[in-house]
């Protein structure tokens, strides 16, 4: 059993109180995550009680989410080292923890508790589900980082972007795509630029279907940071 001891402001100046966490080490974090999501609101709730002009309420909030992930599949989600959860966590913006009442070998489906945006939090749910879709190929693959990885290629899909966009998303030297292609587990390519006056360039993805969709999401992100929209080819 262990403890955690986390100072909260109780409002009052120079006034603070003790909230102590008893519990397993994965519920602690959770716990820690919620309450501090819970805090930062009632800043931001004060702040614009203060100063309303200034200080604006998020017309979006964060969700919280479990999902129930198969017994055999939670080592998977977790990784080598804990390597999978925290490239999980970097590549969708979420706080990811996976729930265990005990630490004892049950059959029953674990919780694994997303909080974030709720684009963020589909986007984590989306990845997931690849994973667990992946799991019998990775576990006859052997150890190693189960983050969807280079599977066989079930499929194609192109995507048109806007060529103000293609730097982005190529990145220096290239590394922006190779790290979307290595995280996601799919292969980007851009068409042949055969026309420098058209005004958009198309792009290949090869993979599964839910690699393929996690990617044009993180494409669609890309272009989207920059004012312009990617469209799928007809």
């Amino acid at each position: 059993m262990q403890m955690l001891n986390t100072i909260v402001n109780s409002g009052t100046a120079n006034a603070e109180n003790t909230l102590r966490i008893v519990g397993l080490p994965d519920n602690i974090v959770a716990a820690k995550t919620m309450v501090s999501d819970f805090l930062e609101k009632f800043e931001a709730q004060k702040q614009m009680a203060t100063d309303p002009l200034k200080h604006k309420i998020e017309k979006t909030e964060k969700i919280c989410f479990d999902m129930p992930i198969p017994p055999e599949v939670c080592g998977l989600i977790i990784g080598r080292g804990g390597e999978t959860m925290k490239r999980l966590r970097s590549l969708t913006n979420c706080n990811l923890n996976l729930l265990q009442s005990s630490h004892e070998t049950t059959h029953e489906p674990k919780p694994l508790r997303i909080i974030g945006f709720p684009d963020d939090v589909e986007k984590a749910k989306s990845m997931v589900a690849s994973i667990i879709e992946d799991a019998p190929r990775m576990k006859e693959s052997g150890p190693g980082s189960h983050m969807p990885g280079n599977s066989t290629m079930a499929q194609s899909t192109q995507i048109n972007v806007p060529r103000s966009s293609v730097g982005a998303i190529i990145g220096l030297k290239g590394a922006t795509i190779k790290r979307l292609s290595d995280d996601v587990g799919v292969k980007i390519q851009f068409m042949p630029d055969d026309d420098p006056t058209m005004a958009e360039r198309g792009i290949v993805i090869m993979g599964t279907p839910n690699k393929i969709k996690i990617a044009v999401q993180m494409i669609t992100d890309i272009v989207n940071s920059s004012g312009a929209m990617s469209t799928p080819s007809t």
